[in-house]
């Protein structure tokens, strides 16, 4: 740009952005809400079981792309694998069982300070954060589903198709007439426009 922003400028903007986000978790108690049902879920526990016993050199097992930090699952991501991905390198992704999805994208959709953000903004605002199994489907699913967006949203969908013309080969093939009424009868007769 002809403007550019200074280097300090812009890393603090980074720092603060990503200390909200933080904070926003750190605030609740979602993240033991989590850890919790990550125990229940029987599908998270088998890999959080082989993560607690796997040697700690297999740390970058590309069949099992998770790991453990304080007792919570993550799953490991590279940057090229979404393409609104900003961060470069390596990625941690909370886990969420299926217990707590419906509360995080409660959190990332209903919240006031969400804003009932749409498809794209709130999908991105979850997939930056956390993982769960046909998260884009759910999402969608959920806001389409959303009583507030669709009452009032406003519908980017294209309208119908205009109507087809009539092909015309020569003078008075057709003739079009609009034709209102009928209406109250005039002095001379005539209820027809």
């Amino acid at each position: 740009s002809r403007n550019p922003l200074p280097d300090d400028i812009v890393n603090q903007h980074e720092v603060s952005t990503i200390e909200t986000a933080v904070n926003l978790w750190q605030n609740t108690n979602i993240l033991k809400d989590i850890k919790e049902e990550q125990q229940a879920d029987p599908k998270l526990k088998q890999i959080i079981n082989f993560l607690e016993t796997k040697p700690t050199t297999d740390s970058n097992d590309k069949r099992n792309p998770h790991i453990l930090v304080n007792g919570l699952l993550y799953k490991i991501k590279n940057s090229n694998m979404h393409y609104n991905q900003r961060i470069i390198g390596e990625k941690h992704l909370l886990v969420v069982p299926k217990a707590m999805q419906n509360k995080l994208l409660e959190w990332a959709h209903d919240h006031p300070t969400a804003g009932h953000g749409g498809q794209q903004k709130t999908l991105f605002r979850l997939i930056t954060r956390v993982y769960w199994e046909s998260m884009r489907k759910y999402v969608f699913n959920y806001i389409s589903a959303c009583q507030l967006c669709q009452q009032f949203k406003y519908n980017n969908a294209p309208t119908a198709s205009p109507m087809q013309l009539h092909s015309v080969n020569e003078p008075w093939h057709t003739i079009g007439m609009d034709i209102m009424g009928p209406f109250p009868t005039t002095a001379r007769q005539k209820r027809f426009l």
